[in-house]
């Protein structure tokens, strides 16, 4: 595949152990998260996922801090 082809096919689905990877929170933050519906998961049969417009929306809402 090329570097080109694989550019399009980026993740656009997360496990939960990957966003805990990812943002390196924990597994009560995170279920936080989901309950105030600040990162949306969806179900797909009986697995869960979080996609990756939801995580790039909240990361997009932390605020930005000032460099020193």
């Amino acid at each position: 595949m090329s570097p080109d082809a694989n550019a399009t096919l980026r993740k656009r689905l997360y496990t939960h152990q990957e966003i805990k990877h990812i943002t390196g929170l924990g597994d009560t933050k995170l279920f936080e998260l989901y309950k105030n519906k600040k990162l949306e998961r969806t179900k797909i049969g009986a697995a869960t996922r979080i996609t990756a417009e939801s995580l790039e929306r909240w990361l997009a809402s932390l605020p930005r801090g000032e460099a020193a």
